[in-house]
């Protein structure tokens, strides 16, 4: 079990690997939000070394959960939860002979909620990003201001209305 923190973590076989690291075997983990997360928080995942290892990733709120997404990751990829949900995390070997390695980053994101409620562009997530070695996905970041688009076009149609029921009752 890990937990976010303020800096870099890493994830990565240790001891003598090399000998239990082949025909399917595996290694779980579970990425868990710290203590005093909240609202709005995230964790980013990197992967950014896969050698003869798969890696699917289970994105929920319980182990026990009905509702999940599972998500297989490959060398280079990012991945980005929010609270509160946790990352479980299964590394298989797939090569009979060769031994696999991999090694994952991952950093705790502390986002304001007045910023984010705001819709503004949370610095914090990219600057994460770029400390694991990584840019933001352009899905991301269409994702975040996407949002905040939705809010603005929302605000004009409700003024719209307000306008037209104004101008309908003061006749």
């Amino acid at each position: 079990m890990y937990r976010g923190g303020k800096f870099n973590r890493s994830i990565r076989p240790r001891g003598d690997y090399s000998e239990f690291l082949k025909g399917g075997a595996g290694c779980p983990y579970k990425v868990l939000f710290p203590g005093n997360a909240g609202k709005y928080d995230q964790i980013a995942l990197k992967v950014k070394k896969l050698d003869n290892m798969d890696l699917i990733a289970i994105d929920t709120v319980s182990f026990t959960a009905q509702k999940f997404k599972e998500i297989v990751l490959n060398e280079g990829d990012t991945y980005i939860i929010e609270f509160p949900n946790m990352l479980f995390l299964a590394l298989n070997s797939n090569s009979e002979e060769s031994s696999g390695y991999y090694d994952l980053a991952y950093r705790y994101i502390n986002r304001d909620p007045k910023t984010v409620e705001k819709g503004a562009l949370e610095l914090s997530t990219i600057e994460a990003l770029e400390a694991l070695g990584t840019k933001a996905r352009n899905e991301q970041l269409i994702g975040i201001s996407y949002y905040a688009m939705l809010y603005c076009i929302g605000g004009l149609l409700l003024l719209v209305i307000i306008l037209i029921g104004l101008l309908v009752y003061c006749k």
